[in-house]
């Protein structure tokens, strides 16, 4: 068992393991990794072997350039921490599943939100048979509305039946069309927490606005600062419609 000192000299020599093949292998600045492991210090306890490993696969996978690769294990360290079988499955899955065999949409994908690989495939398909109900089967708007916003794939179950019931009922009153029709092009709309999505309808549906008078959801994806100003602007303009003097 190692005493304190020991500990504390073990973790330094890991920690300067990990810098200096960051360095070698990615051209990472020393400072930049410093700030992933303070981040995430999962990163310093991977293995030599295992990262270097791990970015082979993605160098020869993917076609990875070292600023993608940075770019990972800066804002998604855990995927290298999956063993290369699990990742090549992922990939297989969204490449011939999702996109239907274009491994460049895929790439893409990954590129852009490499989270994606520490789901499990069964969260992918259960997020992506949401979005295949909404489009009845059109692939191509599916596709689209991943790479407009990967974090869909993320949402809970929970989360989009709830803002689902809310949106379709209290927003599009029951225009499945319309509703189907915005989700595609706004995917963001269902990610939002399940209070927040019914906090901000039931307040625009109290100022008078629903689909039909408002036809986007760009308020639900507004920070509060800005929806607060929306939302006063949304009143005012009811108030004055109501007293007919403006």
């Amino acid at each position: 068992k190692l005493n304190e000192t020991q500990l504390v000299q073990s973790n330094l020599t890991k920690y300067k393991r990990v810098e200096q093949l960051l360095v070698s292998e990615l051209g990472c600045d020393v400072a930049v990794v410093g700030k992933i492991v303070k981040r995430y210090p999962v990163v310093f306890h991977l293995s030599e072997d295992s990262l270097l490993s791990k970015l082979a696969f993605l160098r020869h996978t993917l076609g990875f350039t070292n600023k993608e690769l940075e770019k990972m294990i800066q804002h998604c360290p855990t995927v290298f921490s999956l063993t290369n079988e699990t990742l090549q499955k992922k990939m297989d899955y969204l490449q011939h599943e999702l996109f239907g065999g274009d491994f460049d949409s895929m790439r893409k994908l990954v590129s852009k939100n490499p989270h994606g690989l520490s789901l499990q495939v069964e969260n992918m398909q259960r997020s992506i048979k949401f979005l295949n109900d909404m489009a009845n089967g059109n692939t191509s708007r599916v596709q689209i509305a991943v790479l407009t916003q990967p974090s869909f794939l993320f949402v809970s179950e929970p989360t989009l039946e709830h803002n689902a019931d809310v949106l379709l009922q209290h927003w599009f009153r029951e225009n499945n069309t319309a509703f189907q029709d915005a989700v595609l092009r706004q995917p963001i709309s269902m990610t939002f927490s399940k209070e927040r999505t019914e906090r901000r309808i039931d307040q625009v549906v109290q100022v008078g606005l629903d689909y039909s008078s408002h036809g986007n959801l760009n308020f639900l994806k507004m920070t509060e600062d800005q929806y607060g100003r929306w939302l006063g602007n949304r009143q005012e303009e009811a108030e004055c419609k109501r007293l007919e003097g403006c």
